[in-house]
Order: C-alpha cells, then sequence, then structure tokens
C-alpha cells in the first residue's frame, strides 16, 4: 500500500502549537465537536491539519469546508480543480473561527497575525 498524498487550501502556523500531554483532557474533546461557518457544519477534526511529514499545524480554509470529502485512510481533501481561485476569500470571522479552534488545541496563544493562508500538503 502506498502513501496518499492529503491537499487543499488552509490557515496555518509555522509550529507545533498542539498540547499533545494533555491530549485525553484537551484535545480529543474539541476535535469531536461541531464547528459551523456559513451553513456548513463540520467535525473538528475534519477541518483539522496536522500532518506529521511538515512543520505546520492548520485549519482548512472555512470558506472551503462545503467542498472537503474524507478519503479511504481517513483525513480528508479538496479537489482543487473544482475550486475558483477568484471565489477563494478569508474574511476576518474566517480568520476567528480558525483561531479559536486552534486556541482551544494549543499549548500557548495563537494571534491572528500568526495564521498564513497557504496551500497544504501532506502524506499518510
Amino acid at each position: 500500500m502506498g502513501m496518499e498524498r492529503h491537499f487543499g487550501i488552509g490557515l496555518l502556523v509555522y509550529d507545533d502549537i498542539i498540547d499533545w500531554d494533555n491530549y485525553e483532557e484537551k484535545i480529543d474533546p474539541v476535535i469531536k465537536e461541531d464547528v459551523e461557518f456559513d451553513g456548513v457544519t463540520k467535525k473538528v477534526y475534519d477541518v483539522l491539519i496536522v500532518p506529521v511529514d511538515r512543520p505546520y499545524v492548520g485549519v482548512v480554509l472555512p470558506s472551503l469546508w462545503g467542498k472537503l470529502y474524507s478519503t479511504e485512510k481517513g483525513g480528508h481533501q479538496i479537489n482543487l480543480d473544482e475550486v475558483d481561485p477568484r471565489s477563494i476569500g478569508v474574511s476576518v470571522y474566517a480568520q476567528m473561527k480558525a483561531n479559536e479552534i486552534l486556541n482551544k488545541i494549543s499549548k500557548r496563544k495563537i494571534l491572528l497575525t500568526e495564521l498564513q493562508l497557504r496551500f497544504y500538503d501532506y502524506y499518510i
């Protein structure tokens, strides 16, 4: 079995900010929470980006949550061919939503200025 590539567009923090030491108490309950943006409801684990082979953590760009689909091995991705780059917008509300999610699982306070909009990719 080969590795499967996952990709999409996200708001990323270039640091491993996840509080792995307190996973059961702090992380596990949060990743199972429902989160809503523009009428699309997802579980946090469906929009969180935590690659083991890349130096970042992030959240899928909220305006693309409606285009996410699951993969067989777990995880998620977006068919970038179906995304019109002109439709990709990052509102302050979207940044705040991503920031809110990341701060719930972080071992330190994440500032809005740390979030960088980038294409992401990783393998599982």
